[in-house]
């Protein structure tokens, strides 16, 4: 995971202060990724098939981690290569690599690729909200999509993650910092009704009240 993405997620935990199920997900995939892999479930893979699988995308995201370091090109391809073993050993059924694939994609700033990849993950995950988030930071900071298309990817986020907690705060994150203070407000709002208690979210709508009045 390139720096850029590993903040907006720092920032997002200390905004909400709450355990984050998904995020929590992820770090068990990254860290033992044959066992946690999605979707693919043990009737459906034989264990010889399970474990090459997790073979392949523990050496993809080990050659993922040398490229980032290193920005070696040889990494990087390596990764991509490793990845791609992952799906076609699955059948192409599990969404994690082809996430994993679409990151490397944006790193080598082949971003139609990656598009590509993350589209992909989207319809075998069903709309994870890993996935949609990876997607939405390359539609921002990658393709500097307009802020209509921006808008128009949460909302597609929002609805099939149905009101996934971290998606909406990043999108009135997203919608404060273009301005769009009353609709910020509104999503932190939402957020709010989920977790009245939260001292962070209080402050920011009555930082966004004030801001509307």
């Amino acid at each position: 995971m390139s720096k850029k993405k590993l903040l907006i997620f720092v920032v997002l935990l200390i905004l909400i202060l709450i355990g984050s199920f998904v995020f929590i997900e992820f770090k068990k995939h990254k860290a033992n990724p044959g066992q946690n892999a999605p979707v693919a479930t043990s009737t459906e893979m034989s264990a010889q098939t399970e474990a090459e699988y997790g073979k392949y995308l523990q050496q993809g995201m080990d050659a993922e981690g040398v490229a980032e370091r290193t920005n070696n090109k040889d990494s990087y391809n390596l990764a991509i290569d490793m990845f791609k073993k992952a799906i076609d050993i699955s059948g192409g059924k599990v969404w994690v690599p082809y996430l994993d694939l679409g990151n490397v994609y944006v790193a080598k700033g082949d971003y139609q690729n990656a598009e590509n990849a993350f589209n992909k993950a989207i319809d075998i995950s069903g709309g994870d909200p890993i996935v949609y988030t990876a997607k939405i930071q390359l539609y921002r900071y990658d393709l500097k999509k307009s802020n209509d298309e921006i808008k128009s990817l949460y909302q597609e986020a929002i609805n099939k993650t149905f009101g996934n907690v971290n998606i909406i705060l990043s999108y009135a994150s997203f919608l404060n910092d273009i301005g769009d203070y009353k609709g910020a407000l509104d999503n932190y709002k939402l957020v709010l009704k989920k977790y009245p208690d939260d001292q962070a979210v209080k402050n920011e709508v009555n930082r966004l009240a004030t801001e509307t009045r």
